[in-house]
């Protein structure tokens, strides 16, 4: 049993030494400024611990910071920058080109025939959408943060993690989540590939304006204004990708967070203010209408 090896990156010679010894890697960087070309020749997982990091993927800018993670193909070209006052620790997964294909091929094919379609052949059929992913709460970004906490424990050193199936793990929570990602996709009436996804991702920068401002007073044009799209575009395209319109987004994240204040023990017509309802009433309906019960009976039972 080979136990997990964790590699220290170096800069150039990093780059030079993966191009000519191509395998499954962990990369852990501690640096304050530095800018370069990286290696082509894998599938990555970028996932910052502490500070922010920019890649240039075909020239074009990904910022990803310790709140979301990056993922990226083989065979583009991969251009990284960081300038930071403070140290930049940053975590890189890398996956050799054949693992990923091998891996696919052993899931069944609902998980994997969405993300076999690439127009690119060199990278093996197998398309990640290269695009800066929030960390939230699906199983992707569960399994990061445990990654994440694991490489901040003062035992990590210490820790005994069989390297293969710490891999093979990995490697099918992201391909079951790029699966889910492309089903998503595919439900938007367009032909080119390239569009759908350059859509999709303008409609995943509007969903995190909906998580990070879904307590304040925003409107439609304010949602459609963050996705750079009209905003019959945006509501009629975040509708078929989501399953629900982003007014009903709100709501259903106002609701949830409406039981966290609740199990606190705060009154609920404080609640209703502090989730921007205009009065107990009209909250207390959509709470029921939503869970099935009334937030006085969820009090009583928490």
């Amino acid at each position: 049993m080979e136990h997990l090896n964790i590699n220290t990156f170096n800069g150039a010679s990093t780059v030079k030494n993966n191009s000519e010894r191509p395998r499954n890697s962990v990369f852990i960087s501690e640096v304050k400024k530095f800018e370069g070309e990286l290696s082509r020749c894998f599938y990555n997982l970028k996932v910052p611990l502490t500070g922010q990091e920019c890649y240039y993927i075909n020239g074009t800018k990904n910022t990803v910071n310790n709140d979301s993670f990056l993922l990226l193909n083989p065979d583009n070209e991969l251009y990284a920058k960081v300038d930071s006052k403070e140290t930049v620790r940053g975590l890189c997964i890398a996956f050799e080109k054949s693992f990923i294909r091998k891996l696919a091929n052993t899931l069944d094919c609902e998980k994997t025939i969405d993300i076999t379609e690439s127009e690119n052949e060199e990278a093996d059929g197998i398309h990640f959408l290269e695009h800066t992913y929030r960390i939230n709460n699906d199983q992707l970004s569960s399994t990061i943060k445990k990654i994440k906490k694991l490489f901040f424990s003062k035992n990590f050193g210490v820790s005994s993690i069989e390297s293969e199936m710490f891999f093979y793990d990995l490697g099918e929570i992201i391909l079951c989540h790029q699966n889910e990602t492309f089903n998503k996709l595919n439900r938007l009436d367009l032909v080119r590939k390239a569009y759908k996804e350059e859509l999709y991702k303008r409609l995943d920068v509007m969903n995190n304006f909906i998580h990070d401002m879904f307590l304040n007073d925003i409107s439609l044009d304010d949602i459609a204004r963050a996705s750079n799209l009209s905003k019959f575009h945006a509501i009629r395209s975040y509708q078929k990708i989501f399953r629900c319109s982003p007014y009903q987004k709100i709501i259903q994240l106002r609701l949830l967070k409406s039981k966290e204040l609740l199990k606190e023990g705060i009154k609920i017509i404080e609640v209703a203010d502090m989730v921007n309802f205009s009065d107990r009433r009209s909250f207390s309906k959509a709470f029921k209408n939503n869970f099935g019960y009334s937030p006085s009976e969820f009090s009583t039972t928490t």
